[in-house]
């Protein structure tokens, strides 16, 4: 701690929205060599926990965007699923093709997304499916499904 700092706090707060994310809030109280005010710096840090950050199903995709994504061939849906941490991906990627006759059209198990392809209702209770499984037995915090 440099000279003119007097004490250093750090405080933990748990968000509300995702009980996983900690907020960390550090501190520094102390006058300043030159100035008579107290100052204070504030630094948060934020520590990914289990999660499901984006659940999207996307219907009817154009065939642009298809091709851009590297799904070959006609696809009548794309589910898309980012979970923390990246490792979880492959157990999304079994519920998902044991939920309904899906696709993988990409998974990385070290960013953690997946993408899945199908019929628009095989996509969906795909993607609910994960979901539901992750929020219930895995205890992650997840966000509702979107679509568009």
């Amino acid at each position: 701690m440099s000279k003119g700092r007097t004490r250093l706090d750090l405080e933990c707060k748990t968000d509300y929205k995702s009980p996983s994310i900690r907020r960390f809030k550090r501190i520094y109280r102390g006058k300043p060599e030159n100035t008579m005010d107290e100052k204070q710096r504030f630094i948060q840090e934020y520590v990914p926990g289990t999660q499901l950050t984006l659940a999207h199903v996307i219907a009817r995709p154009s065939t642009l965007v298809c091709e851009q994504i590297g799904i070959e061939g006609e696809c009548d849906a794309i589910g898309i699923l980012t979970i923390t941490p990246g490792e979880a991906v492959i157990i999304a990627a079994d519920v998902a093709t044991k939920a309904a006759s899906v696709g993988l059209a990409f998974v990385d198990r070290f960013g953690g997304s997946l993408v899945m392809t199908g019929d628009v209702s095989s996509v969906e209770a795909s993607v609910e499916e994960v979901s539901h499984y992750f929020a219930t037995n895995l205890h992650f915090t997840v966000v509702p499904t979107t679509r568009s």
